[in-house]
């Protein structure tokens, strides 16, 4: 076991010059185990656990009272985090084997957090702006991926999967948006592109094989401001899309049971649907 707390640029001579009152705490437990820690800038904080074997971890922080904290228990890790700009907090826990994790954010005032405990799973978190949450949390065996890209400020983003082979899909292009989706069961999938302001998209999905778009092809899609979509699924094989173009629009759908679809398109400005299907 091997543990170091550098609180000068011991190990990275090329930084004195720049870096003040960084702060480094590393843990390796295992073999073949790489580091890589770049801070430039002041008051900025890396803890690291890695504990296995063949694990990789890379961590550049540049600017002011940054934090990172990363943790990869399993073999076959690879953890890369870079934090650009000031105050930006970042959390990144790892179990079992082969999983990715990349997060980059560049601002100020960032917050992201992922977990994983799934084997073959892949996450990505990538803010730009300032004063943004991105939280994913992935808890069972099965080829898992969580993506959320964000540009602009004050956005919430938040995905949950428990089960096996979940997808879940986030892409928000302007300020003060909120996405949040909650998946339990197998083969849950989950996909939102949002551009504008002040738009909420809230997903459950419970259960076997809903679907509610995808990487690459987004079902769920708000172009505009002030636009709400609600989706609840609880059963097996159900589909919901929506597209709103506009503003003010409001879209809802329950579905319960086997085999319900919804398909949906808003086109114009303070239109309101609430549609709800289940079995007899």
């Amino acid at each position: 076991m091997k543990k170091i707390s550098l609180l000068s640029a011991f190990l990275f001579m090329g930084m004195v010059a720049f870096a003040q009152n960084n702060e480094t705490t590393l843990d390796q437990v295992g073999d073949i185990n790489t580091l890589d820690v770049t801070q430039v800038g002041s008051a900025n904080t890396s803890v690291i656990l890695q504990e296995g074997n063949e694990n990789s971890l890379m961590t550049d922080q540049n600017g002011a009272n940054n934090i990172s904290d990363a943790s990869a228990v399993g073999s076959n890790n690879a953890v890369s985090i870079s934090q650009v700009g000031a105050n930006n907090a970042s959390s990144n826990m790892i179990q079992a084997s082969n999983n990715e994790s990349t997060l980059s954010q560049s601002g100020d005032g960032n917050v992201s957090n992922q977990e994983l405990n799934s084997d073959d799973s892949r996450t990505r978190v990538f803010q730009e702006g300032n004063n943004n949450l991105a939280v994913q949390q992935q808890i069972g065996a099965g080829n898992n991926a969580a993506t959320i890209d964000v540009v602009g400020d004050n956005n919430r983003t938040t995905q949950s999967q428990d089960g096996e082979n979940n997808g879940a899909f986030t892409n928000v292009q302007g300020s003060d948006n909120g996405v949040f989706a909650d998946q339990i069961g197998t083969s849950n999938n989950f996909g939102v592109a949002i551009e504008g302001d002040r738009n909420t998209v809230n997903v459950g999905q419970t259960t076997d094989n809903n679907f509610a778009g995808g990487d690459g092809d987004p079902q769920l899609i708000q172009i505009g401001n002030d636009n709400l979509i609600v989706i609840d699924q609880n059963g097996a094989d159900n589909a919901s899309s929506s597209r709103q173009e506009g503003n003010d629009n409001i879209n809802v759908n329950s579905q319960t049971g086997v085999g319900n679809n919804h398909t949906a398109s808003q086109l114009g400005n303070g239109n309101s649907a609430t549609v709800t299907q289940r079995d007899n």
